[in-house]
């Protein structure tokens, strides 16, 4: 589960009038379907978004970059601009949804109100908190059941939360980590990645690293295709795919094999250039790929 937002370039207004609000719901619709994305939560501010977002198969920075990208080319026709629409590429921070999901959901319906344009939160029409309260018929897309199962379905508890004053922040409650959880939640996470929980500014290598598949499938899929193009090499095909492809970091890799990290990085480049020189080696390379493709990118429900 993913908080997402993004804002406009020098903080320029992104949305100017309905049809650019409704074109980046369109926008965001369309990506959760062809992406398998629930959305659990959005806010449309005029110059930044919110989203809540789980992707099921691991391709949020597939599916954020589309939805980016197609608004900005949108927007620069429709409003006869040129340039960059927005600051740069979308923030990411992971929630865990145990403690925090709600805390999001709250935030994020919130943000109209913080910023003075409402008085209540389902008082704003480019934000799903009507759908949450009883007030707007949800689209297919948008995930209220989750949300409202923690109120009993009642949409006035729901109401009563959502509107309750707080000064929840969560890149503030992310205390420079690049995600809001328990502490056994930031556990889980060590254990997966293998590396501390620090914040980074875009967060892109967290986010690539929790879509990857873990050890264990990678190694189930190598085990799938067979190693007869390895001819004894299988050791090293391990210790690159599981480097190229899996959440594990350089050091846990190194550990598992009993080698350096400068000697696993050695390991990875001879693979490489192997997989250049062998038709054969790189096609079967390719089907474990295609397999952990078939398999699912990640299993792992965010």
């Amino acid at each position: 589960m993913y908080h997402v937002l993004n804002r406009g370039n020098a903080h320029q207004d992104i949305f100017i009038c309905d049809e650019d609000f409704q074109t980046f719901l369109d926008l965001l619709g369309d990506a959760a379907v062809r992406h398998d994305f629930s959305i659990h939560a959005y806010a449309l501010m005029p110059n930044h978004y919110h989203i809540q977002i789980e992707a099921k198969r691991g391709e949020l920075a597939d599916g954020m970059r589309r939805i980016d990208g197609r608004y900005a080319q949108y927007f620069n026709k429709r409003h006869q601009r040129v340039g960059h629409v927005f600051q740069g590429r979308y923030k990411s921070l992971l929630i865990d949804k145990n403690s925090y999901y709600l805390t999001a959901h709250r935030y994020i319906h919130q943000n109209p109100v913080k910023a003075g344009l409402v008085r209540r939160p389902w008082d704003y029409e480019w934000s799903s908190c009507r759908e949450f309260v009883g007030l707007r018929k949800s689209p297919q897309w948008l995930e209220v059941g989750t949300a409202l199962a923690r109120f009993d379905g009642d949409p006035d508890g729901y109401a009563q939360f959502v509107s309750a004053s707080t000064q929840e922040n969560l890149e503030q409650m992310a205390k420079g980590r690049w995600f809001v959880g328990s502490e056994e939640f930031a556990a889980e996470i060590r254990d997966r990645i293998g590396r501390p929980a620090k914040l980074s500014r875009e967060y892109p290598f967290q986010e690539q690293i929790m879509e990857r598949p873990d050890s264990e499938a990678v190694l189930r899929a190598i085990a799938a295709c067979g190693c007869g193009a390895a001819r004894g090499g299988r050791r090293e095909l391990e210790i690159f795919l599981l480097r190229e492809e899996s959440r594990l970091s350089l050091r846990v890799i190194a550990d598992r094999y009993g080698l350096s990290p400068s000697g696993i990085s050695r390991s990875v480049a001879r693979t490489a250039l192997r997989l250049g020189n062998s038709d054969e080696l790189a096609g079967w390379a390719g089907r474990v790929r295609a397999h952990l493709g078939a398999e699912g990118r990640s299993k792992v429900k965010i």
